[in-house]
C-alpha cells in the first residue's frame, strides 16, 4: 500500500509538473499558496554533515518543515567548542539566493542539515511581453512561463538592464537559477556582435 501510494503522488506531482502555472509562480506565490506536492526529497536536496559544510557552499536554513526553509548561500560559519554537555555547535549565516534575505541557524556539528541541489541553465531570450519572457533553450525549443527578475531590489535593477539590452537589439542570454522547485532569472549576458 504505501509503494503504491508513494508511486501515485510522485505520477501525480510529475503530472502537474507539466504545468505552466507551477514555473510562474514566485517564490512567495509559491510558498503562501500551496498548490502542489514538493518534488521527491532527492530531487530537491541532499543531506550532508553540518561540519562538512563550508563557506560559500548552500545550505537550507529556517525553520519548520522543509516547504519553509530557504535555499541559502553560506556567507559565515563558525563552530563553538565542545562543552561539557554536548558537542559542538556550528552556527551559519546564509543569504537566501533568490530573495537575499538573511538567515541564521545554530545546529550540532554531527547533525544532517540539508544541501538544496541547485542548476543554472542558459537560455536565449527572443521576447518580452510584460513581466514575462520568452526564451530558447539549447535544443531550439521556446519557453514562455519566466518571469523578468521580482524577487529583491536588486533584481528589479536586473530586469532593468535586460530590458534595456534587449531593446537595444542585442543578442541577450539569461540565467535561470533552479533550486526547491522554484525558477528564477538571476544574471543575463551580452552576446558578441
Amino acid at each position: 500500500w504505501y509503494q503504491r501510494r508513494v508511486r501515485g503522488s510522485i505520477t501525480s506531482y510529475n503530472l502537474f509538473l507539466s504545468h505552466s502555472l507551477f514555473h510562474s509562480l514566485t517564490l512567495h506565490q509559491h510558498r503562501a499558496h500551496r498548490l502542489f506536492p514538493f518534488p521527491p526529497m532527492a530531487e530537491l536536496y541532499t543531506p550532508q554533515k553540518c561540519s562538512s559544510l563550508r563557506k560559500n557552499g548552500f545550505v537550507l536554513l529556517g525553520s519548520g518543515n522543509i516547504e519553509e526553509q530557504h535555499p541559502c548561500k553560506i556567507v559565515d560559519m563558525s563552530t563553538s567548542k565542545t562543552g561539557k554537555h554536548g558537542g559542538a555547535k556550528v552556527h551559519l549565516v546564509g543569504i537566501d539566493i533568490f530573495t537575499e534575505k538573511k538567515y541564521e541557524q545554530i545546529g550540532g556539528s554531527t547533525d544532517n542539515m540539508n544541501v538544496p541541489n541547485i542548476s543554472r541553465t542558459d537560455y536565449q531570450l527572443i521576447d518580452i511581453d510584460k513581466e514575462y519572457v520568452t526564451v530558447l533553450d539549447s535544443n531550439g525549443d521556446t519557453r514562455s512561463d519566466f518571469k523578468l527578475p521580482n524577487m529583491c531590489d536588486s533584481d528589479l535593477e536586473l530586469a532593468e538592464a535586460i530590458k534595456t539590452a534587449f531593446d537595444d537589439g542585442k543578442e541577450v542570454t539569461v540565467s535561470v537559477t533552479s533550486a526547491m522547485g522554484i525558477d528564477a532569472i538571476k544574471a543575463y549576458k551580452i552576446g558578441k556582435d
